[in-house]
């Protein structure tokens, strides 16, 4: 089954999904914790959260500083680096992550 949506929105069931994608979407919440931990519920075993976001540790970033693309206010509320992105998951309970660099440049 594909649910698009928001991720606020009605209840989808527990432990149904095989994959739940969050592409560019946590930058954008106010509580990003809450989000993949509901995200995390909906996950059958073996299951995966996929998500991007802007990484404000990019060479790009650092080079633009506030003339980096996603600096400028798209109703971005917060920014990850890799270390913070791998804190914000464990606060989320979710252990086990991947984190790779890479993707569109702005």
């Amino acid at each position: 089954a594909l649910h698009l949506g928001d991720p606020f929105g009605p209840d989808l069931p527990t432990g149904a999904y095989h994959a739940v994608l969050l592409v560019h979407v946590i930058e954008h919440l106010p509580d990003a914790v809450a989000v993949l931990r509901r995200a995390a519920g909906w996950l059958a075993p073996g299951g995966i959260v996929y998500l991007a976001t802007p990484n404000a540790a990019s060479w790009r970033a650092r080079l633009e500083g506030d003339r980096w693309g996603y600096a400028t206010p798209f109703g971005h509320i917060a920014l990850y680096e890799p270390e913070t992105l791998t804190e914000l998951l464990r606060r989320a309970g979710i252990a086990r992550a991947a984190i790779r660099a890479g993707g569109r440049t702005r």
